[in-house]
């Protein structure tokens, strides 16, 4: 906290609002409140009604543990080794996302009425990629998530307007279909580059994204995204529901990395979310 500024200086930057011109530029808050609060909450509480469902022993705990293990794994990730100050003190951003926003998430998507306001008045859901194992390697490739809103307009049934967040943001509209289906389509920035400094400090980069996307009920079927100078510059996804193989309903991905090299692999619904794929 001290090398970021101190507690005064990391708050306004990662937790209140539109606090100062250089804050706004910044505007670290963002991804803390759609990506760890909402998000994280949203996953917490999916996780958590799964375990319900399924009867699995003391599924609150389950659930924490998860989302949890999640998070950490995350920041993990995103956390550069070899540097002596991060390896030494950590960042003062992990420490807002693992300690205070993602555990705030998890009360505020415990309660019930909260969840319901998403889910009924917002219409937010999640949307995961289709995570793989490729060859060589191995690697994890096509990962992620994101969280999207599709409130319902007053004076309209045509449509809806629609919002993807994660690490970046599109905007759009949302057109249902009378056979179930509803198709959405968005244009707006995807980060693309994250730096951290010597003090600790986070910033990113963006540029121009856009996207199709075809779900029923909530529930994705097909994505089609270009994210600029991103390694999933463009990227198809077809998930579980839409194709079957000797009564087995299977998902399928290909994408393009920033430097045009293919991908491709194929996913299962009964492979808790893990498929496998090869890279070039």
């Amino acid at each position: 906290m001290e090398q970021a500024g101190g507690w005064g200086s990391v708050l306004k930057r990662h937790l209140v609002p539109f606090w100062g011109d250089d804050e706004v530029r910044e505007a670290q808050w963002v991804p803390n409140y759609f990506g760890h609060l909402i998000e994280g909450g949203m996953a917490y509480r999916r996780q958590l009604e799964w375990n319900r469902l399924h009867g699995i022993p003391l599924a609150t705990l389950s659930a924490v543990v998860v989302t949890q293990f999640a998070v950490l794994l995350n920041e993990a990730y995103e956390t550069p080794r070899g540097d002596p100050f991060v390896d030494e003190n950590g960042t003062a951003g992990l420490f807002i996302d693992a300690v205070i926003m993602d555990p705030l998430g998890i009360l505020l998507f415990h309660q019930d009425g909260v969840s319901r306001f998403f889910a009924d008045k917002l219409g937010a859901t999640i949307w995961p990629r289709q995570a793989s194992l490729v060859l060589p390697g191995p690697r994890v490739i096509n990962n992620g998530e994101a969280v999207v809103f599709r409130p319902k307009l007053w004076f309209t049934d045509a449509f809806r307007f629609f919002v993807r967040t994660g690490i970046g943001a599109q905007v759009g509209v949302s057109v249902p279909r009378d056979d179930g289906l509803e198709v959405g389509v968005g244009i707006g920035a995807e980060s693309y580059s994250r730096r951290l400094d010597s003090a600790g400090v986070e910033s990113a980069e963006f540029s121009l994204s856009a996207g199709l996307w075809i779900d029923r009920e909530g529930s994705l079927l097909f994505s089609l995204t270009w994210d600029e100078k991103t390694d999933r510059s463009l990227a198809i996804d077809v998930f579980p529901g839409v194709i079957e193989i000797a009564g087995t309903s299977i998902g399928a991905w290909f994408q393009f990395d920033r430097e045009y090299r293919p991908y491709f692999g194929i996913t299962g619904r009964n492979t808790l979310g893990l498929g496998i794929g090869a890279g070039f």
